[in-house]
């Protein structure tokens, strides 16, 4: 992990807004960045991409206890995840 701001106890960024992540090698030329945000609605997030001219890539689907992920391409083609905690 690469860490840009300060992290609390389960290693999330304390400060709204700051994100953290990490470097790899590339192991191809088909490598690319990749990176992912956190958002309360994956739901509303993907119709609000969707209407903007984005494109689902992979579904909303369960990860185990941890939450819910899915994946999209911006305008430009660009992949990003879509992170969402589980409700508490």
């Amino acid at each position: 992990m690469a860490y840009t701001t300060a992290v609390d106890k389960d290693q999330n960024p304390v400060e709204p807004g700051a994100i953290n992540g990490g470097f790899y090698k590339r192991k191809s030329n088909n490598d690319h960045p990749s990176f992912g945000v956190q958002t309360d609605s994956i739901d509303e997030t993907l119709q609000a991409i969707e209407k903007a001219g984005g494109k689902i890539t992979t579904p909303k689907h369960a990860i185990g206890e941890w939450g819910f992920m899915a994946d999209f391409t911006d305008p430009e083609g660009n992949l990003i995840t879509l992170w969402e905690k589980p409700k508490k």
